[in-house]
């Protein structure tokens, strides 16, 4: 039997409510305690006997003849039961975070294909204090570490692993959100809505949350830039490590052997992005640093970073024909997605040219 168990585990989101309809979860001392969702009680391939027992009030009958039959899947017989959240009391925190809040008629069915268990769905529904459960979302998502899906109407995912479905989607009407963990072999009636979540979740990740680091080098990127440019700079920077990329920059001055440090950061960095500037152009410590970088056949990424640069003198002659991307001449999301892009692009092609060549057959 294949535990219902979401491994890795979360913070909890400070998003407290207080509608009059709804059922919120045990207020916690320290906001930073870390919270997993607890299907753990269950497990597939359970009776509704097994399930019935771990529920805090237990249903007077779980007989397979006494479950109603969920009719809308047709291909075999499908039963459940259900109950609200609010039944849980204390212990709802096993399904949504401390101190989030639920509306009232939010509740979790457990359905059972012959006589085992093997899907559960939460159903969340929204009311003028509860219109997004996003918190609630990104809390499972981060349960097993899988990128979130952004949509016009809130935060959704989808994961799958050799066991089971897991997912956060929309109900059709919108009146609720549905995180649901389906065990694999399975079926259910929306089986299209899967299929969909995952093309979604393909063509929705940014190449941020694509990108396969490189184990050969300690930092995905090292930075190189003049401190005159520190706002734009740092925002890049800053950008990136929020995305999980490993990062190396000069965030302050640098102290003791500057070239020493220089030259390390560059030989221990897959990409070294140029940020240039006319006070980049000027500086000399930038022109050692660039290089170097190019004399050490750094896999090199050109960035403009100030609207009155211009490509000339040694910058000019380094550069040369490299595809630059502008931050000045888009916004900076328009920027940054250009810049994962051209990062997935040679970390592709250097994956590629590792691969080693099959002989004939």
């Amino acid at each position: 039997m294949n535990h219902v168990t979401l491994t890795k585990q979360v913070k909890t989101h400070d998003d407290q409510g207080n509608a009059s309809k709804s059922t919120v979860t045990e207020k916690k001392e320290n906001l930073s305690d870390i919270w997993n969702p607890a299907f753990n009680e269950f497990q597939f391939g359970d009776s509704p006997a097994d399930v019935n027992s771990h529920l805090p009030n237990p249903f007077d009958s779980s007989k397979w003849e006494d479950l109603p039959q969920a009719h809308e899947n047709k291909e075999d017989v499908v039963k459940y039961f259900w109950l609200p959240l609010s039944r849980f009391g204390d212990k709802i925190t096993k399904f949504i975070p401390p101190n989030t809040t639920v509306n009232e008629q939010s509740y979790i069915c457990f359905l059972f294909i012959h006589q085992k268990l093997y899907f559960i769905s939460i159903r969340l529904f929204h009311d003028d204090t509860h219109q997004n459960y996003n918190d609630i979302v990104e809390a499972y998502a981060n349960a097993v570490n899988t990128p979130i899906i952004e949509t016009e109407h809130g935060k959704e995912f989808f994961y799958t692993d050799d066991s089971i479905i897991y997912v956060a989607h929309f109900h059709d009407d919108k009146s609720h959100i549905l995180i649901e963990v389906l065990q694999k072999g399975h079926s259910k009636s929306d089986d299209n809505t899967f299929r969909q979540l995952s093309l979604d979740r393909e063509r929705k990740l940014s190449p941020a949350q694509t990108f396969i680091p490189s184990q050969a080098h300690k930092y995905d990127i090292m930075i190189s830039y003049s401190h005159r440019d520190k706002e734009l700079s740092h925002r890049i920077y800053y950008r990136l490590l929020e995305d999980k990329f490993r990062v190396w920059m000069d965030v302050e001055n640098m102290y003791g052997p500057i070239v020493e440090r220089m030259a390390e950061s560059i030989e221990n960095s897959e990409f070294v992005l140029l940020l240039m500037s006319n006070a980049y152009k000027s500086s000399s410590y930038c022109q050692l640093e660039a290089e170097y970088a190019f004399k050490y056949q750094a896999c090199l990424i050109p960035l403009v970073v100030k609207n009155d640069f211009t490509q000339t003198g040694w910058l000019g002659m380094l550069v040369g024909l490299r595809h630059h991307i502008d931050f000045t001449k888009t916004t900076f999301d328009d920027a940054y997605t250009q810049l994962c892009k051209e990062l997935q692009h040679f970390r592709t092609q250097a994956i590629e040219k590792s691969q080693p060549l099959k002989s004939a057959e």
